[in-house]
């Protein structure tokens, strides 16, 4: 009787080790809704797969315990396996990010011109060459403000000529603005040649520019702002 429940129990065992992965990553889900993380930083709740740790570890134990008088191997293996994936999957936490103290944003409040928020969180990455060939001197600074209010600075941008609603920014303006910043819905632009000191202007004439494209988008509660050096021809 007793080696019939150690079995079942065994079993059971088995098939909660395998389903650790899964549980892991609802685990993980569940951590970024608690503690929202962004672009490069998704890495950052990835600690929770320790927290399963214990259960194909206990498998691995109790397999060696029982292996004589039971088949225990699948326990012993499974444990094993999926400890390993646990183990390297948590080691993600360690990976660097692009995180930046929030208050590196002051250094663009002139150019992005609304009511920003005291605080957010902030992220810098320097590309060099991004998406489009003849863009150089690539930066993308990405401010995310889930938990801020927003209100002030979303009136800001409304109220402001240099913010222009997605849907009606003038079709010749879009060459100003990288692939991968375009959105169509719930978002508005603003372009900044910060060597003519112009808004939302094609340059006169052709040559070397430093451009600053941004985007709010609302229903993310996200500021992007692209800096890059282009070579415009008229």
């Amino acid at each position: 009787m007793i080696l019939k429940r150690i079995k079942a129990i065994m079993i059971i065992l088995f098939v909660v080790t395998l389903c650790c992965p899964f549980f892991a990553l609802m685990s993980m889900s569940y951590a970024n809704e608690i503690n929202p993380q962004h672009g490069f930083n998704f890495t950052k709740n990835a600690w929770v797969f320790w927290c399963w740790l214990p259960i194909p570890i206990l498998s691995v134990i109790l397999g060696f315990r029982y292996k004589k008088g039971l088949k225990c191997k699948k326990n012993i293996v499974g444990g094993f396996i999926i400890g390993t994936i646990l183990l390297i999957y948590g080691f993600f936490y360690w990976f660097p990010t692009f995180e930046q103290e929030y208050n590196k944003i002051d250094a663009y409040r002139s150019i992005v011109d609304a009511n920003l928020p005291d605080s957010g969180q902030l992220e810098i990455v320097e590309w060099g060459t991004y998406f489009d060939d003849d863009k150089t001197e690539y930066v993308i600074i990405n401010a995310y403000y889930d938990r801020e209010n927003v209100d002030n600075l979303e009136h800001s941008i409304e109220n402001n000529s240099h913010w222009i609603p997605c849907e009606v920014i003038r079709s010749d303006l879009k060459a100003l603005i990288p692939s991968s910043l375009k959105s169509d819905t719930d978002a508005y632009y603003s372009i900044y040649n910060k060597t003519t000191g112009e808004y939302n202007a094609l340059p006169a004439s052709t040559g070397s520019y430093e451009i600053y494209a941004m985007k709010y988008d609302k229903s993310a509660k996200q500021l992007e702002i692209h800096s890059f050096l282009i070579d415009y021809r008229t």
